[in-house]
């Protein structure tokens, strides 16, 4: 079996939890092991896979996956998926933004989940602004009806906590430097092309600012990098995590789904481009199409490679209805 037959099997997997949440199929045993965890922080935790059915009995989402990286080494692979739902009822909506962090195992009868742990990050019953003046957060209420999923656990607005105090608010199931792949894969087997480096490099960007793990931006970004925004030009790496460890401080929910518009490759030089897709921007008007309104920044990232290894050297993010 190729890499790229390895990681077709493993995203069915994904694709097939994903499908029983939607109401689609039933759980198949040939898609999670026997002995397993898995961890959803508006659920709960389980160790074998008889309880995802009541989880997903009472609300059926329509889901997206995004921001898709697999790390393969020794038969073991290292999954992080972020994924984009929305709930509907009549003419009422709730969509989300969440991340899975999996690890999967090869059977004899090939890939399956052995660890799943799901965080809900963002759901559009709750808006924020950051207000740059002050470094605050302003919360409001959104256009979702959280009724719709009165059942989830809300999501867990604290950053590095992992103790409940309030029963309405779930844990946070993902610790970035113990769950995300990157920390746990230092040399995949499988991402032998430039474009596929480039577009793992996009995601553990992202990952990292959502996570609140900056330490996996260092070896991404150059020395001498440029960072642009409609409102701020930052120079230096340095520069550049220290201010995105500000800002990300001061804003708990964070959930940072990206499509991919094009991928130009030349020699040692390359150009990312993608948008960013933000599920909480939702509204009543537009839930018929909702990933055309929850586009947000356009963001062009460009990289040059140096001794086999890329790094970006400038981040220009623009447009959009929220800043990241």
């Amino acid at each position: 079996m190729t890499y790229l037959e390895d990681e077709r099997e493993i995203t069915s997997c994904l694709e097939h939890l994903l499908d029983a949440w939607a109401g689609k199929t039933k759980l198949s045993d040939r898609y999670i092991a026997d002995e397993c965890w898995i961890q959803f922080s508006q659920f709960g935790l389980c160790f074998v896979k008889e309880p995802l059915n009541s989880w997903f009995r009472e609300v059926h989402p329509e889901t997206r996956i995004h921001n898709h990286s697999i790390l393969i080494q020794n038969n073991c692979a290292y999954e992080y998926a972020s994924v984009t739902g929305i709930v509907k009822k009549d003419d009422q909506h709730l969509s989300f933004g969440g991340s899975f962090v999996n690890e999967l195992v090869k059977s004899s009868s090939g890939w399956q989940l052995k660890k799943v742990r799901f965080d809900l990050q963002c759901e559009d019953s709750v808006r924020d602004t950051w207000l740059p003046q002050t470094g605050a957060l302003e919360k409001y209420p959104g256009f979702g009806n959280r009724e719709l999923i009165a059942g989830w656990k809300g999501v867990d607005d604290r950053i590095g906590h992992n103790m409940t105090a309030d029963a309405n608010t779930g844990e946070s199931v993902i610790s970035a430097e113990y769950d995300l792949p990157w920390y746990i894969v230092c040399e995949p087997e499988n991402l032998k092309t430039d474009e596929e480096q480039l577009k793992d490099m996009l995601y553990r960007y992202c990952a990292a600012y959502d996570f609140a793990s900056l330490l996996l931006d260092k070896e991404l970004i150059a020395q001498d990098a440029i960072y642009r925004t409609d409102h701020e030009e930052l120079h230096g790496a340095r520069n550049i995590i220290g201010f995105l460890k500000m800002k990300r401080k001061t804003r708990s929910r964070n959930h940072h789904s990206v499509e991919i518009e094009g991928i130009d490759v030349n020699g040692d030089h390359a150009i990312v481009k993608a948008v960013r897709i933000a599920p909480d921007l939702c509204s009543a008007e537009t839930v018929n199409d909702p990933y055309e309104q929850w586009k947000a920044e356009q963001l062009t990232f460009t990289a040059n490679k140096k001794n086999n290894h890329w790094k970006f050297s400038e981040i220009l993010i623009t447009g959009g209805k929220e800043k990241i």
